[in-house]
């Protein structure tokens, strides 16, 4: 073979190999077990943020459930808590605490997932003499924003 056949030949295998590192390996690194378990951390706690609030701290859990929310949802969010949600909680005294049973990861990529969880929320308000318990199942989709995981969708399955 000349040595301009082995030198092309060369080239094309680094090449391939490269490739096959970025679009293969690389992608496995960044989904493999410890991510999916931060995944499931973020969809969780983001879930009890944004299904959890009290009459007297209601502002501030609405804010502090916005930090776990991005682009349209974190919109839709924002609007819903100004015109329904807030009112009800603050004339209704209205107290919602919500517990994840069980999470799974549906589907991970590097900078997108989707977790399946269900849900317990209670429910009281100060016209009710017991609170009153659902059970729900949520697909959460998560958008991988600077490094960190944030609710990009929230559909009740």
């Amino acid at each position: 073979m000349a040595p301009t056949a082995l030198a092309v030949s060369f080239v094309l295998a680094c090449t391939a190999a490269t490739f096959i590192f970025i679009n293969q390996y690389r992608s496995d690194q960044q989904t493999n077990p410890v991510v999916a378990d931060a995944v499931v951390q973020a969809a969780t706690k983001g879930t009890i943020a944004v299904l959890s609030y009290k009459p007297d701290t209601a502002d501030t859990d609405f804010s502090t459930a916005k930090t776990y929310l991005t682009g349209d949802f974190l919109s839709y969010y924002d609007h819903f808590v100004q015109q329904v949600v807030s009112p009800a909680v603050h004339k209704n005294g209205v107290h919602t605490t919500a517990t994840v049973a069980h999470a799974a990861v549906v589907q991970l990529q590097p900078d997108e997932a989707q977790v399946l969880l269900f849900v317990n929320q209670s429910t009281a308000s100060a016209t009710t003499t017991a609170p009153s318990m659902t059970a729900s199942s949520i697909k959460v989709g998560l958008r991988k924003v600077d490094s960190e995981w944030l609710i990009s969708s929230f559909d009740p399955v």
